[in-house]
């Protein structure tokens, strides 16, 4: 699932106080009081009850291990506990049966340290490491991508952090076990229990183990050597704990990490191209959680951590860094307040109302009122240069008509809450971590509200113009009996394959019925006048389409990317809808306002640009396909929050009302409809006249005679067949480089909100 929004800034996250850390931390913080407070980095120590024999009969070795053994106690005691504690923390806690901490992927985790031999990556003997502080940092500044980090920093994780903390620091100022002469009489004796003539550290090693060893049969021990096994004790119950405390900071920390990497990049299973199973989706994604890991793993700085990691989990595209710098500057304007309401009013440029300082106010706030009068912000009542200019700005970034004046627009988007502008910004954060687009460095990307195309390659936008997009006309769709923008649109990723000049437009059956034929109906000059033209194909599908030509609708040129959708770019003679800001007017493609330029861009890059042979194609009105040697991926996506190239946010249109649905949790778009059959439908004959056929078959002229069966009219049996699919396939005339494959559909790619992490445990 994709990372929750917040819609401002996140409250302070809760930190309850850990548990009681038991009597040994108790007894250590004693112990430390107690003591010279000295801390150490080594093992521990331990006595015996007999006296130290003579030096002058101590062999060399012994004597060697004598000094060890008073020197380099606690490293000597360290180097024992393999012996006297149990196997790796974190090992037990991640395949131990009992679950002591609550994890979302405990197999994957063991899995993951397993490959590592369980060896840490957060803390190291208590103290952590470059990548926990670059983690935390993260997760905490994760604000500013419109997530609320208290999703991650929680109770159970802060606790865990707390108690770590606190037991490393008790552990690190543990009672020294470097001995006293007191201790070294009871300790020494035990080097003539072993054999002198090995390893002097052999023999100290092996001498504490003894005095360690060393207990009455009741398990008890007196005198000095009981103060050395308690000392003993209280370290050994001491690592217990910081060994514990580690292990159970470490995963919670590795399974936030994680989650943090899925939830930011690769819970976005809609850059999957192809059929791609739903097993293979889950193994891809897996195999993608495990390259996280291992690049945290090598990361080995702070820096590293969170330029080679953790900003690589963050969308690459540059549209997302200068939207976290603009949702920091909105949250902080909500913070502060937000800004106030302005009622509508009207002034000429130079005049004065009431009204004007309480606008100005509101721009400046926004940040869109830059005037100064030398001595400070101006207050006055009158509309002047300045604030004018602001309005400009304003109308600018909200795809209004900029004219500097007040209409209806204007007003309603002044006074939108500041709150609302920060939780588009964040949604459309989210639509970034959400997009189909992948690594490539080459691609044409168009947002539907912005109403524009751009080429990009090598992180440079090398193109950018404007396209019409399909319009929010509601309409009955007979087959679900809702109301539904049938035309909008689609949200998708493609690949251009080829292009075709000159190209026929096979007319939508909708559009045949609902809008050509009763045109041909009241004008039977129509078809004849737009080049509409009756045509059936190979396989006996009557269709209508129009010949290429400067009245054709997809004028000279369209872009190719075959899909189910049955959408793509293209020319259009309809030139007037470029000169609006809102531009949604086709019936789903994209049309493109620089086709040629856009065209010669593509072949240029694909070595295929020859202006003369193309000028050549264009002359003969022959349809023709140019087949792409290296395939473009295209991108339709939807953002309804955009920075330009200054780094401002663009609010856009959202004509679909997707973001709506999104961002408000009463909204409902549904809305049930009948289709009203009419008595008589428009059926276009073989001779290409437009007539009437009532629910009985009989046949009418337009101006409702019957027609005798008899006559020349001759009527299809079934209704003119749908263009859209014509549309999309390869043209009949014969590329210039060869046929043109059609890929088979793309497999069902599921909602990011809805794919579930392959990588937690099952049913958790």
């Amino acid at each position: 699932m994709s990372a929750p929004r917040t819609r401002g800034p996140a409250p302070d996250a809760p930190r309850t106080p850990s548990a009681l850390l038991g009597p040994a931390l108790a007894l250590a913080l004693l112990a430390t009081a107690c003591g010279d407070g000295r801390p150490d980095t080594t093992g521990e120590s331990t006595p015996s009850a007999e006296a130290a024999p003579d030096a002058a009969d101590t062999p060399p070795a012994a004597e060697e291990a004598r000094r060890i053994l008073a020197e380099e106690t606690d490293a000597l005691w360290a180097s024992l506990l393999p012996e006297m504690l149990p196997a790796n923390a974190l090992e037990n806690l991640l395949v131990g049966t009992t679950e002591t901490v609550p994890l979302r992927r405990r197999l994957f985790l063991a899995h993951l340290y397993a490959g590592r031999e369980f060896r840490p990556l957060f803390f190291r003997y208590g103290e952590p490491t470059p990548r926990t502080d670059a983690l935390i940092d993260a997760v905490a500044h994760v604000i500013d991508q419109g997530v609320d980090p208290t999703t991650y920093l929680d109770d159970t994780l802060l606790d865990a952090l707390e108690l770590q903390a606190r037991v490393a620091r008790a552990w690190t100022h543990r009672p020294s076990l470097q001995l006293t002469d007191e201790l070294a009489e009871t300790v020494l004796p035990f080097l003539d229990r072993v054999d002198p003539d090995n390893d002097p550290r052999t023999v100290a090693r092996r001498a504490l183990r003894a005095a360690l060893a060393d207990t009455a049969e009741d398990g008890t021990s007196a005198g000095t050597l009981a103060d050395l096994h308690a000392l003993h004790e209280l370290r050994l119950r001491l690592e217990l704990e910081r060994r514990g405390a580690d292990a159970a900071a470490e995963a919670l920390l590795a399974d936030l990490y994680l989650r943090y990497a899925f939830d930011l990049r690769h819970a976005n299973v809609r850059m999957f191209r192809g059929n791609v199973s739903e097993e293979e989706r889950r193994n891809i994604v897996a195999e993608r959680m495990e390259g996280a890991f291992a690049a945290l793993a090598a990361a080995r700085t702070a820096d590293a951590v969170r330029e080679l990691v953790l900003d690589e989990l963050r969308p690459q595209h540059q549209q997302y860094a200068p939207l976290m710098a603009e949702r920091r500057r909105y949250a902080r304007i909500v913070a502060e307040g937000g800004w106030p309401e302005v009622r509508p009013f009207d002034v000429a440029p130079g005049r004065s109302h009431s009204r004007i300082p309480l606008l100005r106010e509101r721009l400046r706030i926004e940040g869109y009122y830059h005037g100064d009068t030398g001595e400070g912000l101006d207050v006055s009542d009158r509309l002047d240069d300045a604030l004018v200019q602001a309005i400009r700005e304003y109308q600018e970034t909200h795809q209004m008509d900029v004219t500097g004046g007040f209409y209806n627009m204007f007003w309603q988007s002044l006074n939108i809450p500041a709150e609302h502008r920060l939780a588009q910004i964040d949604l459309t954060l989210e639509r970034w971590r959400e997009s189909r687009i992948g690594d490539e460095d080459y691609f044409v990307f168009v947002n539907i509200p912005d109403f524009h195309a751009e080429v990009w390659r090598d992180g440079q936008r090398d193109m950018r113009f404007g396209v019409v997009v399909g319009n929010n006309r509601r309409v009955c769709n007979p087959r679900t009996n809702q109301m539904e923008m049938i035309n909008a649109t689609p949200e998708d990723a493609f690949m251009m394959t080829y292009m075709v000049l000159n190209p026929y437009w096979y007319i939508p059956r909708r559009i045949v019925e609902d809008d050509l034929l009763p045109q041909l109906l009241e004008d039977p000059e129509f078809f004849e006048r737009m080049g509409y033209e009756r045509y059936v194909t190979a396989d006996g599908v009557e269709l209508v389409r129009q010949i290429p030509g400067d009245n054709n609708a997809l004028g000279r040129i369209k872009f190719m990317f075959p899909n189910t959708h049955n959408v793509y770019m293209h020319d259009t003679p309809q030139r007037a809808l470029f000169g609006r800001e809102i531009r949604q007017a086709s019936s789903g493609c994209v049309r493109v306002s620089e086709p040629m330029e856009f065209m010669q861009y593509l072949l240029e890059h694909d070595g295929q640009w020859d202006e003369r042979r193309i000028q050549r194609i264009f002359d003969s009105l022959q349809e023709t396909g140019i087949v792409l040697r290296s395939p473009v991926p295209v991108y339709f996506e939807y953002y309804v929050v955009r920075t330009d190239d200054q780094g401002r946010a663009n609010f856009l249109a959202d004509i679909y009302r997707r973001d709506r649905a999104r961002l408000d949790p009463d909204y409902d778009p549904t809305e049930p409809c009948e289709i009203q059959r009419p008595e008589r439908r428009i059926v276009l004959s073989e001779d290409g006249r437009a007539l009437l056929r009532d629910a009985e078959g009989n046949l009418f002229d337009p101006e409702g005679n019957p027609l005798d069966e008899d006559g020349n009219v001759i009527i299809a049996d079934t209704p003119p067949g749908d263009g859209e699919a014509y549309n999309a396939a390869p043209p009949e005339a014969e590329a210039i480089e060869g046929g043109i494959p059609l890929p088979p559909p793309p497999a069902e790619i599921p909602d990011p909100a809805e794919f579930a992490d392959p990588t937690e445990d099952a049913g958790e």
